[in-house]
């Protein structure tokens, strides 16, 4: 009786813990997608507490923290956002938005040299992100390599037709 007892208080708990970490992820995601839906109205600073929010309850923070640097950048924090994003590139040196984000401030900041190592290093990881290669083609004429950003440049409009064949 007592092992029984034992058993059925051990899945209560197991089931309680279970039931804390679905509703947190819900409410991880209810904040994200306020955030994101904010940052899309380019109401930056709501997004940015939004996204905070989230941290409290996500389990992927990594993609949060890009989401928070994000909004910092657009806010003209740029020292803010460098600090987020080489947090996100501190535990992963790989991902492709920080990275590209960590672009976006160097190009803000007028360190397009920087911003275009950054967005090389990003275009390893996403070969195939327009955005990041209009930003790669907009640092490149900040450096006055025209025919290197007119081949980006002309790469995106066959890949835009290509599409539009299919």
């Amino acid at each position: 009786m007592k092992n029984l007892l034992k058993l059925t208080i051990s899945l209560f708990l197991v089931m309680t813990a279970y039931n804390a970490q679905a509703l947190d992820a819900s409410k991880a995601n209810q904040f994200i997608e306020q955030g994101d839906h904010a940052f899309s109205n380019t109401l930056y600073r709501k997004a940015l507490i939004n996204y905070q929010k989230a941290m409290r309850h996500a389990a992927d923070q990594e993609s949060v923290k890009v989401k928070i640097a994000e909004s910092f950048l657009r806010l003209k924090e740029y020292s803010t956002a460098m600090q987020v994003v080489d947090e996100v590139l501190g535990s992963n040196s790989a991902n492709p938005r920080a990275l590209h984000v960590k672009g976006q401030v160097f190009e803000e900041t007028n360190r397009n040299r920087k911003a275009l190592e950054y967005y090389n290093e990003a275009s390893v990881y996403q070969p195939n992100n327009e955005r990041l290669d209009i930003d790669r083609a907009n640092a490149l004429r900040k450096l006055n390599f025209e025919v290197e950003a007119s081949a980006i440049t002309q790469m995106l409009d066959q890949k835009r037709l290509n599409k539009a064949a299919e």
